[in-house]
Formats: structure tokens, C-alpha cells, sequence
């Protein structure tokens, strides 16, 4: 704290005869943190005891892994991985055991696991023993090793939540315009070529998010196996052109990315004159008809 005051001071004085001095020295002062803090995260081992170590959790990214022998990666990725995602599997389990029965049997609610990410092994186990349902969001698959860069909607078993986005990932139409690529190979897709990437196959992916390339997506998940098909409010107004006029960006709840962000979303529909719109509930009514599980 007392290095961050002087460093802060001598730029303030340095820039006093300036304008934007101030502006300055903030900036200089997050560049040094930033790259402080780089330094303190550039680990791969941490000492627990004189001889013994244990791998850091990410140290896979760190510029001190990547500047070792490839032989010498191979061998701390694999104990790296080894540590984190299975040398502890049976204490997650056991533990899940104790403590997730108690929250399920505490409520008559359907429960739903938000399963996506880097998890134990164990996890999808415990969660079928225990009736949990998963959670699907097509562009984060859940093994994308197997299912490519989108999950596979024909392939979701019953037991999950199928959903094109949530409150930790952009709506739809923010996804879709921010992430031109993605979002354009995601089009091949919904276009029945099956991604290959071969454009003269399908016609090219509409830059903006129109109402049909939404109702295309929502098709898709409704279609799917899953048990539920639950979807962001933005994402069924995003059928409508008049409920979709403002940035697209506002329509995020949050940035897990982010530690200053805060929830600040709201509808900007009242749920009254929603009620009242017989042509978006006659849309949403015509989607929701080709649900036949």
C-alpha cells in the first residue's frame, strides 16, 4: 500500500504541469501491477514441504511451462492433470455423497447441476445417481474433444437442460455479432451441412442477428432429447424486431471474466404489454408446438 501511494504521488507530481497528468499515472500504475502480477502467476510448482511439490491449477498457460523441453511438458501436464482431475476424484466423490443428497431431499424442485467447465470425473456419476439434471449450452460442449466446437443437439441425452445461453454467457443476438467467425460456423451448421466449413454449401451467415436466425437456434435446441429446453427471456424477444432494437451488449446479466462487474440487467419490456402482444406469444406458442418430448 505504501509503495502503490508513492508511485501514485511521483506520477501526480510529475504530470501536475499537464492535463490528463492524473489520467497518466493511473494507467503507468495498472501497466507495473498488471505486470507484477504476471510475474507472481508465471509458476508451475508450488513447495509443500523441503522436497515436495504440487503443480499450480493453470500453470499449463504460464510462460515458465512453455519455455521447458517439450519432453519435460508432456511430463508435468500429465501430473498436472493427474492432481487436479483424478488424483482427488474420490474425495469429491465422497463428499458429494455427503452433502448433495441433504439439498436435493430439501426440496420437491426438479434439481439441475451446472455441470459445464472443468470438473472431476466423477461429477457426471454422482449427478446420475443422485437425479441431478445437467446443464447444455451448445457453444461451451461439454467434452469438446468429441462433440468439435458446438455441442451436438442430436446427441444431448434426456437427462439435462438444454439452453442456447444463460446468465454467465452473451444472449444470443450479443454472441452472435460479437463472435463473427463462431457464430458464422455455427450457421453451417443450423444450415444442415454439419459444419464442414463449405460455404457453397449453405448460403453466407447473416451478420446481424435477425429474428429468424434466433427462431433457427431455438428450432434446433426444442428438437433436441433434452428433457427441458429452458432459454433468457432476451433470447425469445430476440423474435421479435421490436424487442430486440437496443445493443445487443445490454442484454448481458454477467461477465464471469470480469470482478468488477456487476448484474445490472433489466427487461425493458413490461411483462404487462408482453402479455398483451398476441403476435410474440403466438411466436413463441408456434416454437414451443414442435415439442414433442
Amino acid at each position: 500500500a505504501k509503495w502503490k501511494a508513492a508511485f501514485t504521488n511521483f506520477f501526480f507530481l510529475e504530470g501536475e504541469g499537464s492535463a490528463g497528468g492524473g489520467e497518466q499515472a493511473a494507467a503507468c500504475l495498472e501497466k507495473v501491477q498488471s505486470g507484477l502480477r504476471s510475474i507472481l502467476q508465471n509458476v508451475v510448482l508450488l513447495r509443500e514441504s523441503k522436497d515436495s511439490f504440487h503443480p499450480r491449477f493453470g500453470c499449463l498457460e504460464t510462460h515458465s511451462f512453455k519455455s521447458l523441453e517439450p519432453w519435460v511438458q508432456r511430463a508435468v501436464s500429465s501430473l498436472h492433470d493427474d492432481y487436479f482431475f483424478r488424483k482427488q476424484d474420490s474425495l469429491w466423490r465422497s463428499n458429494a455423497l455427503k452433502t448433495l443428497p441433504n439439498l436435493v431431499a430439501a426440496t420437491n424442485m426438479l434439481v439441475c447441476g451446472e455441470d459445464l467447465g472443468l470438473i472431476p470425473e466423477c461429477v457426471p456419476s454422482v449427478m446420475s445417481d443422485l437425479g441431478i439434471l445437467g446443464l447444455r449450452i451448445q457453444r461451451m460442449p461439454s467434452d469438446s474433444s468429441k462433440e468439435g466446437e458446438f455441442g451436438d443437439l442430436s446427441q444431448y441425452p434426456y437427462h439435462v437442460v438444454a439452453s442456447p445461453s444463460c446468465h454467465d454467457v452473451l444472449p444470443i443476438r450479443a454472441w452472435w455479432e460479437e463472435d463473427a467467425e463462431r457464430s458464422a460456423r455455427l450457421w453451417q451448421r443450423l444450415a444442415g451441412n454439419g459444419g464442414t466449413g463449405a460455404e457453397d454449401e449453405a448460403p453466407p451467415a447473416p451478420t446481424e442477428c435477425k429474428p429468424f436466425v434466433v427462431r433457427a437456434i431455438l428450432e434446433a435446441h426444442l428438437a433436441s432429447d433434452a428433457c427441458l429446453m429452458i432459454a433468457p427471456i432476451q433470447d425469445w424477444m430476440a423474435l421479435d424486431e421490436k424487442y430486440a432494437a437496443r445493443p445487443a451488449l445490454e442484454e448481458r446479466i454477467n461477465d464471469p471474466t470480469n470482478s468488477k462487474h456487476y448484474w445490472c440487467y433489466r427487461c425493458h419490456v413490461a411483462l404487462e404489454d408482453l402479455k398483451e402482444d398476441e403476435h410474440f406469444i403466438d411466436s413463441v406458442k408456434a416454437l414451443t408446438s414442435l415439442r414433442t418430448g
